[in-house]
C-alpha cells in the first residue's frame, strides 16, 4: 500500500482502498504493514549497521536482539497506523464534528 492512497480521506479512489484495506482486516494490516515491512525493513537496516559497527564476537547477540526488538515495534506501528487511519475515514464518514447525542 502506497501511503499516497491514503492521504487524503475525502478521494473516493482512497476511500475505496482503504475498504479494500479494511475487509483484510486488522491482522493481516498490523502483519503485512508493521511488522514486515517496517519492523523487517529496520531489522535489516539496523542489524546490518550493528554488523558493521560491533567486532565479530558480538554478532549472535546483535541479530538476536534486532530480531526481538524490530518485529514487535513493528506490530506497534502497525497497531498504531491501523487506529490511525481507521479514525481518519471513519471521521470523514461521520461529518468530523464532536457527536451531541445526549440521552
Amino acid at each position: 500500500m502506497k501511503f499516497r492512497l491514503l492521504s487524503n480521506p475525502r478521494d473516493p479512489v482512497q476511500r475505496e482502498h482503504w475498504q479494500k484495506v479494511k475487509a483484510q482486516g486488522k491482522k493481516s494490516y498490523i502483519l503485512r504493514m508493521g511488522v514486515i515491512r517496517w519492523g523487517g525493513t529496520m531489522f535489516v537496516v539496523m542489524t546490518a549497521l550493528d554488523l558493521l559497527r560491533n567486532a565479530p564476537s558480538s554478532y549472535v547477540l546483535d541479530i538476536v536482539a534486532n530480531l526481538l526488538i524490530w518485529p514487535l515495534g513493528g506490530y506497534l506501528w502497525g497497531l498504531l497506523m491501523w487506529h490511525y487511519w481507521t479514525y481518519r475515514f471513519e471521521k470523514q464518514v461521520s461529518g468530523g464534528g464532536v457527536s451531541t447525542d445526549q440521552n
